[in-house]
């Protein structure tokens, strides 16, 4: 099992994290029973490879993140406790070698903070995609998704259900696919006319791109997107 150490920093502190309420997050003050300097990172990190025996550390600079300035000091006194994997809000090819300069092994590209999925290609041609990582925002982003798509009085239309891995796998598609059947088959109050509609389906895997599925289809099938 690979196990990776945490560090989110906030205000030059390491804090804990809170359900993703940033607001909340409060210094950390013990690690497994063993106290430490509230908020102190260095000490956090030592416990982690001294005590855990971990190699590895995921750190989020949660300041560069939310758009204030990086903890760039704070985050380079991490490196000699692990390889870094760096999550600083980075958003373009540039900034992406400043994570590598302060020490990163590994940069992470957050769904949060990245401007455009042509920003990400950039990013990983520059710095080759083995030193990438892509982070999902399961709180705010977009994991599901539905649309139908009307084409008018005597087409078929298209129900298109985008869900990503983390929340459907293969075995699970099967089962809800056999429900949305059943129900369209046998129900005649459902919303969709089933005699007008073919149902298309997909599983997002790592690159995420499905996300824009969508739109890019809604724009060039002119449909009108009933949901």
């Amino acid at each position: 099992m690979r196990v990776i150490g945490v560090l989110d920093l906030r205000n030059g502190r390491a804090v804990h994290a809170r359900a993703g309420d940033r607001e909340r997050y409060a210094p950390v003050q013990s690690v497994a029973g063993e106290a430490i300097e509230p908020g102190d990172a260095p000490a956090l990190a030592s416990i982690y490879r001294d005590r855990f025996g971990l190699g590895e550390l995921y750190v989020a600079d949660l300041d560069a993140i939310e758009g204030r300035a990086p903890q760039d000091r704070l985050v380079s006194s991490l490196v000699p406790f692990g390889a870094l994997w760096l999550d600083a809000g980075v958003s373009s090819a540039n900034r992406a070698c400043d994570a590598l300069t302060l020490g990163a092994a590994h940069v992470i590209v957050g769904l949060e903070t990245l401007g455009s999925w042509d920003a990400l290609d950039e990013i990983c041609g520059v710095l080759g995609g083995a030193r990438i990582a892509f982070s999902l925002d399961l709180r705010d982003g977009p994991i599901v998704r539905v649309a139908h798509f009307d084409f008018g009085e005597g087409q078929t239309g298209k129900l298109l259900m985008i869900v990503h891995h983390l929340a459907m796998d293969g075995v699970s598609w099967r089962i809800l696919l056999e429900d949305l059947q059943l129900r369209m088959r046998h129900q005649t109050s459902v919303i969709l006319d089933s005699t007008r509609c073919c149902l298309i389906v997909a599983s997002c895997g790592k690159e995420d791109r499905q996300f824009q599925f969508v739109q890019t289809v809604s724009a060039l099938v002119g449909a009108k997107r009933a949901c």
